[in-house]
């Protein structure tokens, strides 16, 4: 997998580079375990990404919040499994990236903002 440079759907200037190692518990499911994903490295950020769930929020309370999948862009190229895309930056403009594929493009203001109204 390249991931590169992966951009806090939230603050939008900060990186997320810390490997982060989640025990979670998605409420009304039997969706739990152990996860490896990125986290934001603002210490009062509780913003992660991983490439099967995306973006995704843990409260203080360990509850994991991943908003509407349907709402964060998805790589189609990679049927049947789900690849939600990250936001990176390149010469100071924000893009969408897979990563599986790794080939950035330009993030459309729309999407931008569905990206942002999913990470609430």
């Amino acid at each position: 997998m390249r991931i590169n440079s992966v951009v806090c759907d939230v603050h939008q200037s900060h990186l997320l580079n810390a490997k982060c190692i989640l025990t979670f518990n998605v409420m009304g499911t039997s969706d739990s375990g152990t996860l490896e994903a990125l986290g934001c490295l603002d210490g009062t950020c509780d913003r992660f990404y991983e490439p099967s769930r995306g973006y995704f929020s843990v409260k203080d309370n360990g509850r994991f919040v991943r908003g509407n999948p349907n709402h964060q862009p998805q790589c189609r190229q990679h049927d049947p499994e789900v690849t939600f895309l990250y936001l990176t930056r390149e010469d100071e403009e924000l893009l969408l990236a897979c990563p599986r594929c790794g080939t950035p493009a330009p993030t459309p203001a729309a999407l931008k903002a569905a990206i942002l109204d999913a990470s609430v």
